[in-house]
């Protein structure tokens, strides 16, 4: 649980475990994903990404009271070849360092952002994918980030991830776990 100082409102974040419990809240999770990344995807692209991050990664959701106002995704790198490109460039840095996590969406309402709530789902989720890699010290988390989310770059540099390539729409990031930061 987060307390925003800005709202004094209690955020509560919470994984998605099941399909039937995505469906039972699948609407307000696709307005989320959809104001955060319009025209990306249709509703059945996301519906069918969320379900594969939660059997084959995770999903987590923040909730203020009974709006969702946030999600955070993460999918094992084995099975981002299950998702459309872009990703690719994704695999080939896994492949070239041990094993790997992305995450793979992470969205916060506009009139809830600045509040720590994107900080704390990316953290938490963090933690979820660490857990999961054991003490594999080959294991990395890597994001794709697009040129025009300024915002989620400076999150992702201040949670200790480093740049390590550009193409002419997006920068890739990864997370060492020995660059894990507590900020």
């Amino acid at each position: 649980m987060l307390e925003t100082p800005e709202t004094e409102k209690v955020v509560t974040i919470t994984q998605i475990r099941s399909v039937s419990d995505l469906e039972r809240i699948l609407p307000p999770l696709l307005q989320v994903s959809q104001m955060a990344f319009p025209g990306e995807r249709s509703d059945e692209q996301t519906t069918n990404f969320f379900k594969n991050n939660i059997t084959n990664g995770f999903l987590f959701v923040a909730t203020i009271e009974d709006t969702y106002v946030g999600i955070c995704q993460a999918l094992q790198m084995s099975f981002i070849q299950q998702v459309e490109a872009p990703l690719s460039i994704l695999i080939e840095m896994s492949e070239s360092t041990g094993e790997g996590w992305a995450l793979t969406g992470i969205a916060v309402l506009p009139e809830y952002q600045n509040q720590g709530i994107g900080k704390t789902l990316t953290q938490i989720c963090i933690e979820a994918m660490f857990e999961k890699m054991g003490d594999r010290s080959d294991a990395n988390i890597f994001v794709e980030i697009g040129f025009q989310r300024k915002v989620s770059f400076i999150l992702h540099r201040k949670l200790g991830f480093e740049e390590v390539h550009r193409d002419d729409k997006y920068v890739y990031l990864k997370l060492e776990r020995t660059l894990l930061s507590t900020v």
